[in-house]
């Protein structure tokens, strides 16, 4: 007790006090971050969109260096834009920030929708993309928290696939649970960094098929959304011979 005879210690209008001080400071710090990775990334989508206006309209007049550089800085470019994306995930998904709107999803539907928007990457990295759909499931689901859990996997497997070599999309049912996978034909992953791969003090860059560096992010981000999801994510992979990731979901229902 104080001399005063009230309890020691911080009263609750000091508690208050503080939380919405420290309220203010996260909102600040969320507006912050929008701001900065919003400027970044137009930047760099322009920069994108420029190098593709000069890969399509002026195409027949470079030269073979020419257009080499080019491809490079474009790949270079959409890096930078999926390095972003998955900072001011995690950023959001750390803090909290992520919100969840639920709805019943079709395994299948997912699978398509990523093929989709995967397969012009997969064309110009000259990987074959490929969607085997099997007996589908429904799920309950954020359509675009699951959609970019996939996305980063499907971006994972092109990326680390030689030209020439396959991705493979499939779904299937066991027992109570709805399962995504995502099957590629790579370099593999080496069984020590497959054992630290989502333990991000340990995070290393790593190369693509085509010698791009990554930092390696994306199956920690598809981790921590299937976390959020009430989902889990495996992995196995053989050096030499591919990786296949498996989504899985608590499954609602027969796909109709």
């Amino acid at each position: 007790m104080g001399e005063s005879g009230e309890p020691d210690g911080v009263s609750d209008e000091d508690m208050e006090s503080r939380f919405r001080l420290l309220t203010k400071r996260v909102e600040a710090d969320d507006a912050l971050m929008a701001i900065v990775s919003h400027d970044i990334n137009s930047a760099v989508s322009s920069t994108a969109g420029l190098l593709a206006l000069l890969l399509g309209a002026n195409s027949d007049n470079l030269t073979r260096r020419q257009r080499n550089i080019i491809e490079t800085l474009k790949r270079s470019a959409t890096n930078q834009q999926e390095l972003i994306e998955n900072i001011t995930t995690i950023s959001r998904l750390q803090r909290g920030r992520l919100k969840l709107d639920l709805s019943i999803l079709e395994t299948n539907k997912l699978l398509k929708d990523a093929y989709e928007k995967f397969r012009g990457m997969a064309d110009e990295k000259k990987v074959e993309l490929v969607i085997a759909e099997g007996e589908g499931a429904l799920i309950n689901a954020d359509s675009d928290l699951a959609l970019m859990a996939l996305s980063k996997i499907v971006t994972n497997a092109i990326w680390f696939t030689p030209p020439g070599d396959k991705v493979e999309l499939s779904t299937k049912t066991s027992g109570s649970e709805a399962v995504l996978v995502v099957t590629d034909t790579g370099a593999g992953i080496e069984p020590k960094r497959l054992r630290d791969i989502f333990d991000l003090s340990k995070r290393e860059y790593t190369l693509g098929a085509r010698d791009e560096k990554g930092a390696g992010l994306g199956l920690y981000l598809a981790r921590e959304l299937m976390k959020l999801l009430v989902g889990a994510l495996e992995i196995e992979s053989k050096p030499g011979k591919g990786t296949s990731v498996r989504m899985i979901y608590p499954a609602q229902g027969a796909n109709l």
